[in-house]
């Protein structure tokens, strides 16, 4: 259904958008709140001072999004206001081309500081375990990673698009980099 807000009164078709989103706004950050009493409460000030600490990376990455996301959104909405459909499938293109590289960037940060934090833990057991992965991942090829990936999963049933399989290698295999990077920050 398709509502053209260049003519008459757009307000009654903007409120019916506007409502559901502010409405799982308001059920989000009660979500944050119930969350921050119950690790409060069960696990302490210490874990509360961890969920209070994360809350801003977790802003700056939602942040992060949100602000690329309308700014993406400004030249698909001239291109297609102005008829230029060519246009219009080059940006949408393009937008998941980013979305891609956003994807395997976010995994590759998170096993990264994960990894990284494993090997500088004092804890042999996980510091070994991060040393195995790096080693692994940084001595085989990318390509025989995604290869291996793509067919183990086909093999096993799993029916994985070739873009997710190689979202995730890419991932992990810049992760072991990143890793070997924190590691020798901290």
């Amino acid at each position: 259904m398709t509502h053209d807000l260049t003519t008459g009164k757009p307000l009654r078709d903007i409120w019916q958008f506007a409502v559901p989103v502010l409405f799982g706004l308001l059920l989000q950050q009660v979500y944050s709140l119930v969350d921050t009493a119950i690790v409060g409460h069960a696990l302490g000030v210490m874990a509360l001072g961890g969920v209070g600490a994360t809350g801003s990376v977790n802003f700056l990455v939602i942040g992060f999004c949100g602000g690329l996301c309308t700014g993406m959104a400004i030249p698909l909405a001239q291109a297609f206001g102005a008829g230029d459909y060519r246009q219009l499938r080059r940006y949408v293109a393009g937008c998941v081309w980013l979305g891609i590289a956003m994807s395997a960037l976010l995994l590759a940060l998170t096993l990264g500081v994960l990894f990284g934090l494993m090997a500088t833990s004092g804890k042999k057991l996980l510091a070994a375990i991060a040393r195995v992965y790096v080693e692994i991942i940084q001595n085989t090829p990318v390509l025989l990673q995604m290869c291996f990936l793509y067919y183990v999963l086909a093999f096993s049933g799993v029916n994985a698009d070739i873009i997710v399989t190689g979202v995730v290698v890419l991932g992990v295999y810049t992760g072991a980099y990143m890793s070997e990077v924190v590691r020798a920050g901290i």
